[in-house]
């Protein structure tokens, strides 16, 4: 199961102090930015994305009435066009913050009275919702699970991503109890943790009277501006880690290297199946930032500024990447190939000279590829996994196909290994288009 943990964040205001933002940047996976209509300013837009860009954070606008003298909470009547001029204006304000230090927006949410009065106003949640579309189509509409703001964004065939609230409880309608209650907030992060926990594993709301509410849930939103925000946000990591729940390991794969929804979701079908699968695609130049600059570059790509990017690659290597990166955002470079190309089929003592003596660990795993394979000898296992390429013979990124035929260039399925079978059904249901050249690398 995987879940992402987002934090409103960049509140510079006489109500809330940006204190724990760094510490928060952290630990969360998205930043929600206040973009100056509620809180914050350009200083904190900026600071809030070089760190966010620093620690591999995305960032969302999170727009608002521009309400600052109450910080966003009153509720105001406003015609649609004003709604759409809010919105689209906030999303702008942060993108072009975002630009300048070579991030991008990825994903709205709205704050405080706007945000309440849009969960339960389908008519006002399709107009934040056309609004975001307007600004930028390819936007995540971060919602409260089961308001109507994720039925108007799911109706308008949006990227949607359902939240959760740690720090809040909630009503029987599903709804958070209000502010004005005395049992609104949770400020324990013990009791917290195991709040969060319970909803997603139950795949449910937790009501404070004990309600369960049947839901999607895609994030868990921490608030910052309270005393135990970063404590609460570190238990909650820590539970959902330890509780098997992984922290949006496709979310890393996008801030490496660039690739369409296509590419996406056809990574996402493996992830879901559990089959190892490897693409060929380029360097964004926000991943090329977490290279070091101590001609690590030379193993990590070839001279297209491309690699083979992996994904279920066998749970000792999988835990050791992840620990890397979540804890010290680390990159992990993989071989299991000589530099001849000819392969080793998972036995250590093909490796090569140059990456023994160019890479910082190498592991012992030759019975683990072979258990991989039961039924398979040492010469007839296959070496690896499968090697889609999703670049053209210069390194840039393929079209997407939008369900059409001959478009090219198309994927070109050029090693099979492991799961072959498989992942050739998987690329057949996700492009028209494609081919098969076995080894043909460049």
């Amino acid at each position: 199961m995987e879940i992402n943990i987002n934090c409103d964040l960049g509140e510079t205001s006489k109500f809330c102090s940006t204190e724990n933002d760094p510490l928060l940047l952290g630990i969360v996976n998205s930043a929600n930015v206040a973009c100056g209509y509620h809180a914050g300013d350009e200083p904190t837009m900026k600071k809030t994305v070089e760190i966010s860009k620093k620690n591999g954070v995305s960032i969302g606008a999170h727009p608002s009435f521009n309400d600052p003298e109450n910080f966003g909470r009153k509720r105001l009547t406003l015609p649609p066009k004003e709604i759409t001029k809010l919105i689209i204006d906030q999303i702008n304000i942060l993108a072009a913050i975002a630009e300048k230090n070579s991030m991008k927006v990825t994903h709205v949410k709205p704050h405080g009275a706007l945000n309440n009065m849009a969960c339960e106003n389908f008519e006002l949640a399709s107009v934040i919702a056309k609004s975001i579309i307007q600004a930028n189509k390819d936007l995540i509409f971060l919602v409260p699970t089961g308001s109507e703001m994720e039925k108007a964004g799911k109706k308008l065939k949006m990227k949607v991503a359902a939240e959760i609230f740690a720090d809040r409880n909630y009503e029987d309608d599903g709804n958070l109890v209000s502010r004005s209650k005395s049992n609104a907030l949770i400020t324990d992060p013990e009791v917290a943790k195991e709040h969060v926990i319970k909803m997603v594993k139950n795949q449910a709301i937790n009501c404070f009277s004990g309600k369960k509410i049947p839901c999607d849930i895609d994030s868990v939103c921490v608030h910052g501006d309270g005393k135990s925000a970063v404590l609460t946000a570190k238990e909650i990591r820590e539970g959902l880690l330890k509780n098997g729940v992984t922290l949006r390991p496709l979310d890393q794969l996008k801030k490496l290297a660039v690739l369409n929804d296509e590419i996406f979701q056809f990574y996402q079908a493996h992830w879901d199946k559990d089959i190892l699968l490897g693409c060929i695609l380029p360097w964004s130049e926000q991943g090329k930032n977490f290279i070091p600059k101590d001609g690590s570059n030379e193993f990590m790509m070839d001279t297209r500024e491309t690699s083979g990017f992996v994904i279920r690659f066998g749970t000792p290597s999988e835990k050791l990447a992840k620990t890397l990166w979540e804890e010290d955002k680390k990159l992990s470079f993989a071989s299991s190939a000589n530099p001849s190309g000819q392969g080793n089929r998972g036995v250590i003592a093909g490796v090569g000279t140059k990456i023994e003596s160019g890479v910082d660990l190498i592991l012992g795993a030759d019975s683990y590829v072979a258990s991989m394979q039961p039924d398979k000898s040492e010469e007839t296992r296959y070496e690896q996994g499968v090697m889609i390429s999703m670049v053209d013979q210069d390194g840039k990124l393929i079209p997407e196909q939008k369900g059409e035929r001959g478009i090219l260039p198309a994927p070109v399925l050029i090693r099979k290994g492991l799961s072959v079978d498989r992942i050739i059904n998987l690329l057949a249901e996700h492009f028209n288009t494609w081919d098969y050249r076995q080894g043909f690398y460049y």
